[in-house]
């Protein structure tokens, strides 16, 4: 992204991120590549696990099956963190198809699908935390309109339940002469983390300008 933010870049670990820093922030990432994004997802699904909270996951499928497989590597069993309500997976295809209505989402519907999935995941664990994928596929389909309006619905819902929301984009969505679109995405949010690097135990980030 060309020059939206306002702040140098810093460093902390990541469960200090995600836990302490993050905590009620809109995060967004723009990755240089899947391996990046799925290692910061990865990351961010472990610290939820070891702070004991829940971690709503709605991403694409075959990001879902990326994320599961480094999960299990790590040691972890897929069965027993669904079980336990430490990991909530949703495929966003899916939900796409749930909130949308002539191809736009609909505020009722999203936050009648987005607060069951907070419900279900606050049942056994105080604090939770989501990623969402959605708007990348919306933004990659060219529904920018549709993308910045999902992006609003999940600040609003983030304001009222007071959790931390990811998202992230594959930096091809944003070529160079657009640098307006680069503005429009980094505004929707609080803080953006860096996609040029694997990032395993820490977290680089920088506050969005806004």
């Amino acid at each position: 992204m060309n020059n939206p933010l306002a702040n140098n870049w810093q460093s902390a670990p990541a469960d200090t991120f995600w836990n302490e820093i993050a905590r009620f922030d809109h995060v967004v990432q723009v990755y240089d590549n899947d391996e990046i994004f799925i290692d910061t997802l990865t990351g961010f699904v472990e610290s939820a696990i070891r702070s004991h909270e829940s971690a709503i996951v709605i991403a694409t499928n075959a990001h879902l099956s990326a994320l599961e497989a480094n999960l299990e590597k790590c040691g972890h069993s897929i069965e027993t963190l669904i079980s336990d309500n430490k990991f909530i997976p949703v495929g966003a295809e899916d939900m796409l198809h749930e909130i949308l209505i002539n191809g736009k989402p609909d505020e009722n519907k999203f936050m009648e699908a987005i607060s069951g999935l907070l419900k279900h995941a606050k049942l056994n664990l105080n604090n939770v935390r989501a990623f969402g994928e959605m708007v990348a596929i919306l933004w990659a389909q060219g529904k920018k309109d549709a993308t910045l309006q999902l992006e609003d619905l999940w600040n609003k819902l983030c304001v009222q339940d007071s959790f931390c929301r990811y998202c992230a984009y594959p930096r091809e969505l944003f070529p160079i002469n657009e640098a307006d679109d680069d503005k429009m995405v980094c505004d929707c949010h609080s803080k953006m983390i860096s996609g040029s690097e694997k990032q395993p135990d820490k977290v680089r980030y920088r506050n969005c300008s806004h």
